[in-house]
């Protein structure tokens, strides 16, 4: 993997296709980051969701709901005609973080992010390679493009910068 400071920040409501190698890092709490990669083609997809469901609204911004980074990543790959089964595909983040509300009495945001993403994910016939989600901190994760070697770094809280 790069040194931390020739690495690319993946911020909230981001999405990108690595194809040359260098290293993607995203820091999540609630959010969740879904990376897919193409060991034939030695590429990489990886998106930071804020949100569950784009539902029936229309939005400028899809890249900020989970279901949103879910089908950019689709349609990337498939554009590039690479079928689910070829992909290892992760999903990482969907934390109750301290002092964040549940959205309804049983469930919160984050947990609710892990469920539109793992169900959209099945139903568009993608197995899960690895998955490291919920739990009460945060994380930091690094991708490399090229070999698809993922780092997850847990943090004991979330930094203040998100």
């Amino acid at each position: 993997m790069r040194k931390l400071s020739q690495a690319i920040c993946l911020k909230p409501a981001e999405a990108l296709i690595g194809e040359h190698p260098q290293t993607i890092y995203t820091i999540l709490g609630s959010c969740v980051c879904v990376i897919m990669h193409s060991p034939r083609l030695k590429i990489t997809g990886i998106t930071h969701a804020l949100m569950p469901s784009i539902g029936q609204a229309s939005t400028t911004t899809p890249l900020k709901y989970a279901d949103g980074c879910v089908r950019f990543l689709h349609d990337a790959f498939r554009s590039r005609g690479v079928k689910p089964h070829e992909l290892t595909v992760s999903v990482f983040g969907g934390s109750r973080m301290a002092n964040q509300p549940r959205r309804h009495a049983w469930i919160s945001v984050g947990e609710l992010n892990v469920e539109v993403t793992l169900t959209l994910l099945r139903e568009l016939g993608y197995p899960i390679s690895h998955q490291e989600t919920g739990g009460i901190n945060g994380r930091k994760v690094f991708i490399n493009c090229a070999s698809g070697e993922v780092l997850l770094k847990r943090l004991p809280t979330l930094p203040e910068c998100l």
